[in-house]
């Protein structure tokens, strides 16, 4: 597996990664941000030429925040996820960045265990952000 950041040429097949994937998925003009605007990253990770998941930040000062991490349904549970958060702590510790935060939903039990296991602690809630009774977990990573 390799992983690398985005460039403007894999926005297609990010979209179609994030198709069926993801309850709100980023648009195409979000997409193209994590490669264009200095203030915004991502990471894709491939496999024989095939991306099999990415990560996408924003950041400012010394805090970022995690927008959208989407691995390919055919691999997950592979250790995929840590990889590119892994890729990610690193590379925001390199820009001086100390805090990376997120929010998942409350229900998303595989996502929350995947925080937890790369050093995310929860700090808040914010009720109904998903939509009526689906709350979304703030959480926050020290680098």
């Amino acid at each position: 597996m390799n992983i690398r950041r985005v460039n403007p040429e894999d926005v297609k097949e990010l979209m179609r990664l994030e198709d069926g994937s993801i309850e709100h998925p980023w648009c195409e003009e979000d997409l193209i941000k994590l490669a264009t605007d200095p203030n915004k990253a991502g990471f894709i990770a491939e496999e024989d030429g095939l991306i099999t998941g990415y990560i996408g930040l924003s950041f400012i000062m010394d805090e970022a925040e995690i927008g959208n991490l989407v691995v390919d349904k055919d691999h997950r549970r592979q250790g995929l996820a840590c990889r590119l958060m892994e890729e990610v702590k690193g590379f925001l510790k390199e820009q001086g960045i100390s805090k990376v935060y997120l929010e998942v939903a409350e229900d998303n039990e595989a996502a929350r265990e995947l925080y937890l296991k790369t050093g995310f602690e929860s700090f808040n809630i914010r009720k109904d952000y998903y939509g009526k009774g689906r709350n979304a977990l703030l959480m926050v990573c020290e680098i």
